[in-house]
């Protein structure tokens, strides 16, 4: 399997969802529509859908039975990106190569358009509690918002290696997580599946923020489509271990990850190549 096709299949999959699924911009609040469908539309990896495709395939389930659920959780990713950019947090111009919300649309309609998508996200989820519960966990004060809110107290200052673990996993692993965990609740998987999933969800998490954070800091701003300037003095792996060591971390998260899924053999192979995109 060539994983870069697979990936790119996928993604267009779950772009043509993910227009299914938003209003039509129309009526007395079209402009804030324009700013959720802008959001969603300008671009990005689909990386946490397509790990829920991943896993539906996994366990031989049609796409059609993940897919609202997946189309939440970009949704909800996206409101995490448009809340990231404004001035109040990390302040950017510039995502995914075009202008943040807030910069196109203003802040106030920015904001709106977060609450608009994760209303739209959880109103996909409202058949089942559980993958509910698991995306509350994901996002809330234990999740992506406790994660944020340590990112924006540390500024730039130097903080020490709990620290940002800590911040990793709640800002980025943690939605992965929620993402494998609702997967799996929608594929029947039993207890010590769910586990599994959780387990390498978490570890990939890490790694893809390590990751990121060696991109933010090597990369320009027109490579990655985001602003990078902020980042060579932010609480960033490469700043805490040096680039080096920031990749064996790396690695020892990726080799964690493909251990956890272990209980499913083969058929975690698709699993298993996703995480070699993140190989420095």
């Amino acid at each position: 399997m060539n994983i870069e096709s697979y990936l790119g299949k996928k993604q267009n999959i779950i772009d043509s969802a993910l227009i299914k699924y938003l209003p039509s911009a129309k009526g007395q609040a079209q402009e804030l529509i324009k700013a959720m469908r802008y959001s969603v539309l300008v671009g990005g990896k689909r990386i946490r859908p397509i790990l829920m495709l991943a896993i539906a395939d996994m366990f031989n389930k049609p796409a059609r039975q993940i897919m609202p659920a997946a189309c939440a959780v970009e949704y909800i990713h996206t409101l995490t990106l448009i809340l990231d950019d404004l001035p109040c947090m990390d302040d950017s111009a510039l995502r995914r190569g075009s202008p943040s919300v807030h910069k196109r649309f203003g802040k106030a309609t920015a904001i709106l358009a977060s609450y608009s998508l994760m209303a739209l996200a959880f109103e996909l989820l409202k058949d089942d509690a559980r993958a509910i519960k698991c995306m509350s966990d994901a996002i809330g004060v234990n999740g992506v918002c406790a994660g944020q809110f340590v990112d924006l107290k540390s500024g730039s200052k130097k903080i020490d290696r709990k620290t940002l673990a800590y911040l990793h996993e709640h800002k980025t692993a943690d939605l992965f997580v929620g993402s494998c965990l609702i997967a799996g609740h929608i594929c029947d998987a039993r207890p010590a599946q769910l586990k599994a999933l959780g387990r390498y969800a978490k570890y990939l998490g890490l790694a893809f923020q390590a990751y990121d954070d060696i991109l933010s800091v090597k990369k320009t701003t027109k490579e990655l489509g985001k602003e990078t300037k902020k980042d060579k003095n932010s609480p960033n792996i490469m700043n805490l271990l040096g680039e080096e060591t920031a990749k064996e971390r790396i690695k020892s998260y990726l080799n964690k990850a493909e251990a956890a899924l272990s209980i499913f053999g083969t058929q975690a192979k698709t699993l298993i190549k996703i995480k070699g995109i993140f190989i420095c």
